[in-house]
């Protein structure tokens, strides 16, 4: 009796994971462009595919396992493997199956949705770093390109604009995760500045266009910061930047938006994200092994339950909330305190590692700080936290490929 052929069951097994992850990529990079219908359809239709994509994802994961599938250190392992888990007893404990698992109207990021992200993320950790710089950066610009025509042709304004995103915060994440990606760039391949310095301005323009504060503060921040890291500044030339820079702020106030200088709209601003965040953690006293679920925000931020005078007039206009404005507090809320630390622990460790690890890990991690320090005062989306999640284990992944680069 002959012996089944292992090697071509095995070819056709690895045939099979390859598909799978090529399904999964496209389906993962066109995530930003499923924009056929209005805002709300449009998130739906996302929320479908990145599952779909996920579910692709892990498949092609689980056919080629190694012995460490997460390719990461035990720590991260563990807390990963423990916000997992909460996510899965929030899901058996919490009565909204259907919220928990494909997650709210206008966010539909459930438990499925997270698990997908983290699926994708696990999968480009066989792309060689270097390339998947260049590739995340050409699809930022990508984004920023169709955008605009987007914004003009759907909405015929360009003020906060926010692009095929219909968020300008959102819009503002990407844009500032591409300038710091074309920064390292820009660094890598010299050669490439005329091209490149066009496209910075792109980023840089559209960036101020979403007039999002937060998100160009933290941008601005961050270009110092990997400026003194990477080049050695006199400080005259210092003095002489700071001092051009304040001649530009001076020379085109009057043509920025009053919502970037108006100082009292901003401390309304804050307070009232403050008023939010301060009512979410008294509702996270109610539920604080398990949570709300990944879907169910909105039973936990219930008008019933707010008593703030700056959060009434909100629930008064008929709007709920399906966000605290802290993505951190968010997740205490859906999975409650233990699932909820372990996503924090995870997001510090990955920062760390990436900081004090291999040198082409740290723009990766200065895209992450960007995106962590804006989700201390916003919102999420499909498409952010898709890209958040790369980010992160990709700071994580011990066995990131680093391509051989000639920069000549």
């Amino acid at each position: 009796m002959a012996k089944p052929d292992k090697s071509h069951s095995s070819d056709r097994l690895n045939r099979f994971a390859n598909t799978c992850r090529r399904i999964s990529l496209v389906l993962a990079i066109s995530l930003p462009f499923l924009v056929p219908f209005d805002p709300s359809r449009n998130i739906d239709l996302q929320g479908l595919i990145v599952i779909i994509s996920g579910a692709f994802a892990w498949c092609a994961l689980l056919i080629k396992r190694q012995k460490n599938v997460l390719r990461i250190d035990k720590l991260p392992t563990v807390l990963i493997q423990i916000f997992v888990l909460f996510i899965a007893l929030s899901v058996i404990v919490n009565p909204h199956l259907s919220y928990n698992l494909l997650g709210a109207p206008y966010i539909r990021l459930g438990s499925l949705g997270l698990l997908s992200c983290m699926g994708i993320g696990l999968l480009v950790s066989d792309v060689p770093l270097q390339k998947l710089k260049v590739y995340l950066y050409a699809l930022i610009v990508a984004i920023a390109l169709v955008s605009l025509p987007y914004s003009l042709l759907k909405v015929h304004s360009l003020t906060r604009i926010g692009g095929v995103f219909a968020q300008a915060d959102i819009l503002a994440c990407f844009m500032g995760c591409g300038l710091l990606l074309g920064l390292e760039i820009i660094k890598t391949y010299p050669h490439k500045k005329h091209i490149l310095y066009p496209v910075q301005l792109l980023l840089a323009v559209l960036l101020l266009l979403t007039e999002t504060r937060a998100v160009i503060l933290i941008f601005v921040v961050l270009w110092i910061i990997w400026m003194f890291k990477n080049y050695h500044f006199e400080f005259r030339r210092l003095i002489l930047y700071v001092i051009t820079l304040l001649l530009l702020a001076v020379t085109f106030q009057h043509f920025i938006s009053d919502r970037l200088t108006n100082s009292t709209y901003a401390t309304q601003s804050v307070s009232y994200r403050l008023a939010l965040q301060s009512s979410a953690l008294k509702a996270s006293e109610s539920r604080a092994i398990f949570g709300y679920g990944t879907g169910n925000l909105a039973d936990a931020l219930a008008c019933t339950h707010l008593n703030s005078s700056q959060l009434r007039p909100t629930c008064e206009q008929g709007y709920f909330f399906n966000s605290s404005h802290n993505i951190f507090l968010d997740r205490v809320l859906e999975v409650g305190w233990l699932g909820g630390l372990s996503f924090l622990a995870l997001v510090v460790v990955a920062l760390r590692t990436a900081l004090r690890g291999n040198a082409q890990k740290n723009i990766f991690a200065y895209a992450l700080c960007l995106i962590i320090l804006y989700y201390l005062t916003n919102v999420t989306s499909i498409s952010l936290e898709l890209i958040f999640w790369v980010f992160l284990l990709g700071c994580l992944n011990k066995q990131f490929k680093s391509a051989n680069v000639n920069n000549e």
